[in-house]
């Protein structure tokens, strides 16, 4: 029965894995289930037993995106957790920011294209749209709750936070995969260049923000 099970939740992260590349590739509008099962290697028929439509199976596909992403980001804290104890160091701070964004956005680099689909279709998906994004701010909330925790900060405004973290972090990172060629391009820079301008620009901001709560506490 383990062995079964086990089976079951590996055919099913293949079919989700090649959806993302699919997704990617072609849009949520360009892909087809069919294509999807063939270069799964199941029958499309297998599809449909474990998702009802193409619009669940993007559904799925994206929250296992946002469950590798936060995953991801719990392992850069356990590894890097304690530079962010050092607040009252403005330039550890900051640089702990810049060592965590530059990882932060490797991940994301390799997973651009989709990022640009959930970007585009996530608000498309109501009302189950908007539970993913409501899900996904609560995770990310949790984690900058830890932080702050860590840094002996007390969160006294949990609305203004959530707005950070959704406009000045969550979707400036996907606007940012979706504009970077035609913007480096618009500026006569490298697509590396304009990363680089942009993760100097969400370290200040984030910077910024921890160094006004610890001034906020003190």
């Amino acid at each position: 029965m383990q062995k079964r099970r086990e089976g079951s939740e590996n055919t099913k992260r293949a079919i989700l894995e090649t959806a993302e590349k699919t997704f990617a590739e072609k849009g949520f509008d360009g892909a087809r289930v069919d294509e999807i099962a063939r270069k799964a290697g199941v029958n499309k028929a297998l599809i449909y037993y474990y998702f009802n439509s193409k619009e669940e199976l993007l559904q799925e596909t994206i929250k296992q995106i946002i469950e590798d992403t936060l995953v991801f980001r719990r392992k850069m804290w356990e590894q890097k957790g304690d530079l962010f104890s050092q607040i009252d160091k403005p330039e550890v701070l900051e640089k702990a920011f810049e060592g965590q964004m530059e990882d932060y956005f490797s991940f994301f680099r390799d997973r651009s294209d989709i990022y640009q689909i959930i970007l585009f279709e996530l608000f498309k998906l109501e009302p189950k749209g908007e539970k993913i994004l409501h899900d996904l701010l609560n995770d990310l909330l949790g984690d900058v709750e830890k932080r702050l925790e860590w840094m002996g900060i007390e969160l006294d405004d949990k609305e203004y936070l959530r707005t950070v973290v959704f406009f000045f972090g969550l979707l400036p990172i996907m606007a940012f995969y979706s504009m970077q060629k035609k913007w480096a391009n618009q500026l006569d820079l490298s697509p590396e260049q304009v990363e680089e301008k942009f993760i100097k620009a969400s370290v200040n901001v984030y910077v910024g923000y921890f160094l006004n709560k610890k001034k906020k506490k003190d």
